[in-house]
């Protein structure tokens, strides 16, 4: 089992500060999803895109598996570090 999480945006958080929540979490949404459940992917395929108010980030497969569940839709807000979607090996 492969968790894909929000990824941590370090260098959007520095400048200004604009995108956090009240508990310091980065506030980001899913713009797209780039996937569907039983779809196999590669080592580095796109899964998704998320957004904050600055910037696109594309969230990539850590390896080669197949899409067992997403926990999200396209544009709903989420936090960094959380669940999008499982993988199987």
């Amino acid at each position: 089992m492969i968790e894909i999480r929000v990824p941590k945006f370090p260098e959007c958080a520095e400048p200004c500060g604009a995108c956090f929540t009240a508990d310091d979490k980065l506030d980001v949404f899913v713009a797209a999803l780039l996937v569907r459940v039983g779809d196999t992917v590669e080592e580095d395929d796109v899964l998704a895109e998320v957004e904050t108010n600055k910037t696109t980030i594309e969230v990539t497969a850590p390896r080669a598996g197949t899409v067992r569940e997403i926990m999200v839709k396209n544009a709903d807000s989420v936090t960094e570090d959380s669940l999008l979607m499982i993988l199987d090996d």
